[in-house]
Parts: C-alpha cells; sequence; structure tokens
C-alpha cells in the first residue's frame, strides 16, 4: 500500500500543484498546515487571491488532515465543502489550518481556517468527506 509520505511526495509533479506553488508545513494526527506564497499565479481579475484558490487550499489541506486519520487502504474523497471568503488578500503568504473534527466510518467532518501573515482569517471551511476504499494509481 502506498504511504502517505509517498502519495505527497508524487503530488509535487502534477502541474497544478506546481502552479500553486504550496508548501506543505505538517501533517499528522488529522491536522495539516499548509502555505501558500501569494504570487501573480493566483491573482484575479480585481488584483486580489481568486476565490477558487481558497476553495482548492481548503480541498488540499482538509484531504491531507483526512488521510493522516484513516487507515491507509483508505482514502477520503470530498461529499460537501462550504467556504466563506472574509478579507481580500493581494500579497503576502497564506497559511491554510485543516482538522478532523469528527471521524466516523464512512464519513469525516472537518474544518479549514485560512489567515494572512499578520495571522489575520481570510476564509473558513467546512468539508465532509467519504471515506471510501483506496483505488489503484496508474
Amino acid at each position: 500500500m502506498e504511504s502517505i509520505e509517498s502519495l505527497l511526495k508524487s503530488w509535487r509533479n502534477i502541474a497544478y500543484n506546481q502552479f500553486l506553488g504550496y508548501k506543505i508545513i505538517s501533517y499528522g494526527e488529522g491536522r495539516c498546515i499548509v502555505e501558500l506564497p501569494v504570487t501573480p499565479n493566483i491573482i484575479g481579475p480585481y488584483n486580489v487571491v481568486h476565490a477558487g484558490v481558497y476553495y482548492t487550499m481548503c480541498e488540499i489541506a482538509t484531504f491531507i488532515a483526512a488521510i493522516t486519520a484513516i487507515p491507509e487502504d483508505k482514502v477520503a474523497v470530498t461529499a460537501d465543502i462550504n467556504i466563506s471568503v472574509m478579507k481580500s488578500v493581494s500579497e503576502g503568504k497564506l497559511l491554510v489550518e485543516a482538522w478532523v473534527l469528527k471521524l466516523g466510518k464512512r464519513t469525516c467532518f472537518m474544518e479549514a481556517r485560512i489567515t494572512d501573515d499578520s495571522g489575520q482569517p481570510v476564509a473558513a471551511a467546512r468539508a465532509s468527506k467519504m471515506i471510501i476504499s483506496r483505488p489503484p494509481r496508474s
């Protein structure tokens, strides 16, 4: 079975992840912290980070947090995610923290928070993930 470390290492080769340029700071025990520099790649038409980037980063962080809490032969796929954007950001770095609220046999309930360089809240998310058997990777 592929380990979490091996799975995350393989993500470095995915073009979308390279485009975003995020860095996984820490993960384990149902938690994850990811850092994202604000670059021209993620700036939208109004010179602020595109809201879709907030969604993506919460999706990534909740996935990593979930897979640290479930058996290695399982994977957590998003069933639902809701993001609230509280502040616009146009420079600096974003810190994305995600954690498991409740882990069941088939569902994992999660939260994520994005803050800016000064620690001010930028966005918050609630997600639920279905726990399924890990499909083979090609």
